[in-house]
């Protein structure tokens, strides 16, 4: 218990907890009692090893259940008779095995008997979520008591004279009178402080009695939990925290949710061809049915998954292993699975079909990203800052791949319509906002404001003063000056703070908007670099049509003339001249090979905030080369891997539900079957995985 006091003390202030550590130390009377008031907690040790000590009685004397008003507290305050808001009671276990002889069970019991009470109502009973969503709300958490059960030493590490006493017989009798208690007594007691250091001998100190100070600040974290995190759900964490409290009523919104889900889940056992109904839409009414459908009962099972019991919640903790031995699994399906490209028809408008970075290969390398990102969030990769560049790395080609493809797109077909913007949006945020009504999770959690605000920039960089569009210079200008536009707009002004007001003031929408900023900033300038690239891709298959007269009268001409030139010697290069692409696919490598070296082995960036610092700066060249390297030959352009070209055609699903299917707690940590030893941990994952698969699809 004396770890318990010690690690509070550290949570609160550091500095006054080593020195108070330090005068105990070298204090001649280590059997006393301490106290110690650190920032406005005041905290105190009783020194009790047979729990029948005045001290004590008087904290049970004064211990309540519920504080009363804001008068009362102060009242009693003033006269020192206030309540203890927390109160963590050690057994006499491994003291009366020591002293108390063949007696010690008796001395135990009656030790026992004292705090029993206190120890009469169900401590899930009495956590409750409290009304209010303001710092108030922790005044109107309830008092607990806590028994810590009799610690089960590390008994090779005992010395003898302990051995002798200390024995596992004892310590078992014990404890088998706490597992027999009433149920409600029984709750109280912190039987995972046992469960933590349960075949862990590395988790005590020499004497084989005292944990390490880990595993104190492990068993404080469960007090706190137990005491605090009800008080948390109501500031914010509504969804992150399941430990120790219970899940907020299901709103109206969600209520309904559950009851269209009854009316919609047996449309998913129709067939979409429906002979009894001879009308030439049936089809299309069955595909919306059935979309509709499947959505809203994902988002019923997502709600029933993470925003309940019925699958447990755990941490996520990092292994090396764990992570890269499904990478080097997935590398050998690739390897297996290689299969060229299917041979593309000219579209309508008799542009000729792009061989650099087709869709097919797009895919493919959302794929790989989605399933590097997956395994990164389950496995808690975030804590190998090399994992973590990888994976911003990752989110940057997205993006550049995103922003090409929007913008080949309008290229090609100069789609600009409303009923265009309209689809994309519904695709990017449809499911997101699905999820969010179902779960009450906030829409930032799922990236779609990032890939929504940067769909809008490139709709909009392309939309206005389209005329440009067809002129390499003029269209680089426009894109420069839209850049400079967004980037003074959302670094240098407040307006994303005036919209996060107006959002909060008229639909009650809390954004985080430093999560946004920093969002923005960090890949700031790769989704122009996509759009650039698209622009010289689709210039190319442009010149391939016609190439006299295609700059005539337009502003720029013998600029563009010469850009054209320029584009058509990288790409179609003459016999005797300069080999430019070549020189572009070394430089590329290079640069790869060049920053992998500074980034990863040399280890420049020692932590995240220093690499951020210069992530917006390497990505876009960084992905640019990845893209030029992976084209640079017929072979290379040509080939694909159909499993993770499928995984990218649903990337976004994939990723919008892993957070409440493969993941629980909107991410934050991992689900569960049932208790630990109902399922192995293998099939547990591929269940979920099967489940999880289905509904991306």
């Amino acid at each position: 218990m004396r770890q318990l006091y010690f690690a509070a003390m550290t949570r609160l202030d550091h500095q006054v907890a080593e020195k108070a550590i330090l005068d105990f130390a070298v204090a001649v009377d280590k059997h006393r009692n301490l106290t110690k008031e650190v920032e406005g907690v005041k905290l105190e040790f009783v020194w009790d090893p047979w729990l029948n000590s005045t001290s004590l009685f008087n904290h049970l004397a004064r211990f309540r259940e519920r504080s009363g008003s804001a008068d009362y507290e102060q009242l009693v305050r003033k006269e020192g008779r206030e309540s203890a808001s927390l109160i963590i009671a050690g057994t006499p276990g491994l003291w009366a095995a020591r002293q108390g002889g063949d007696g010690y069970l008796d001395h135990f019991r009656e030790g026992i008997d004292n705090l029993m009470p206190y120890l009469h109502r169900d401590i899930y009973n009495l956590i409750s979520l409290p009304r209010t969503r303001s710092p108030a709300a922790f005044d109107e958490l309830s008092n607990t008591v806590l028994v810590a059960p009799v610690i089960v030493p590390a008994y090779d590490r005992l010395s003898s004279s302990r051995a002798r006493s200390m024995t596992p017989e004892r310590i078992d009798a014990m404890n088998w009178n706490l597992q027999h208690l009433q149920p409600a007594e029984r709750s109280h007691t912190a039987w995972s402080y046992n469960a933590m250091t349960h075949g862990h001998a590395d988790a005590f100190l020499e004497d084989g009695i005292h944990a390490v100070d880990l595993v104190a600040e492990r068993k404080l974290d469960i007090a706190l939990n137990a005491h605090c995190n009800a008080a948390l759900v109501r500031r914010g964490y509504a969804n992150q925290i399941t430990c120790c409290v219970p899940y907020p009523s299901l709103s109206r919104v969600q209520i309904l949710i559950l009851g269209i889900s009854i009316l919609a889940l047996p449309v998913l056992f129709l067939d979409r061809r429906q002979d009894a109904f001879a009308w030439a839409r049936t089809t299309l009414v069955m595909d919306v049915l059935l979309a509709t459908a499947t959505v809203i009962a994902v988002s019923v099972y997502c709600l029933l998954s993470d925003r309940t019991h019925l699958l447990m919640k755990q941490d996520k903790h990092f292994d090396v292993s764990d992570f890269i031995l499904p990478l080097i699994g997935l590398a050998f399906l690739a390897a297996v699975s290689v299969r060229s490209r299917p041979p593309q028809l000219p579209s309508s408008k008799g542009l000729a079909a792009v061989s650099f970075l087709p869709r097919e290969q797009t895919d493919e390398w959302k794929g790989w990203m989605q399933a590097f990102i997956l395994l990164y969030t389950y496995n808690a990769a975030s804590e190998s800052l090399a994992m973590y560049k990888v994976r911003k790395f990752l989110v940057a080609t997205y993006i550049f791949l995103s922003c090409y493809g929007h913008t080949m797109y309008f290229l090609r077909t100069e789609d600009y319509s409303l009923r265009r913007v309209t689809y994309v949006l519904c695709r990017l945020n449809l499911l997101s906002c699905a999820l969010g009504l179902a779960t009450s999770s906030e829409w930032i959690i799922y990236s779609a404001p990032l890939i929504t605000f940067w769909f809008g920039v490139t709709y909009i960089s392309l939309a206005c003063f389209r005329r440009f569009n067809n002129n390499p210079l003029g269209f680089f200008l426009k894109i420069v000056v839209f850049a400079g536009c967004i980037t003074f707009l959302m670094r240098r002004t407040h307006l994303l703070e005036t919209v996060l007001r107006v959002l909060k003031s008229t639909c009650s929408i809390h954004w985080d908007v430093n999560i946004l900023r920093a969002h923005y900033n960090i890949d700031r300038f790769v989704a122009y670099f996509g759009m650039l690239t698209a622009a010289a891709v689709h210039r190319v298959s442009v010149l391939r049509r016609r190439q006299h007269g295609i700059n005539a009268r337009a502003p720029f001409e013998k600029t563009n003339d010469a850009l054209d030139r320029a584009l058509l010697d990288v790409a179609y290069p003459e016999r005797d001249a300069v080999p430019v692409k070549p020189i572009m696919i070394f430089f590329a490598v290079a640069y790869l090979v060049v920053f992998i070296i500074l980034a990863f082995a040399a280890q420049v960036y020692r932590n995240n905030d220093a690499y951020n610092a210069f992530h917006p700066y390497t990505s876009p060249w960084f992905v640019l080369s990845a893209v030029v390297a992976r084209n640079a030959l017929q072979p290379l352009r040509e080939s694909y891997v159909p499993l993770a070209a499928a995984l990218g055609r649903s990337s976004l699903e994939a990723y919008v539900l892993h957070h409440h299917i493969w993941l629980g707690s909107d991410g934050a940590g991992i689900l569960r079957v049932g208790r630990l030893a109902f399922l192995p941990r293998k099939v547990e994952i591929v269940v979920l995985t099967a489940v999880f698969l289905w509904a991306r699809r």
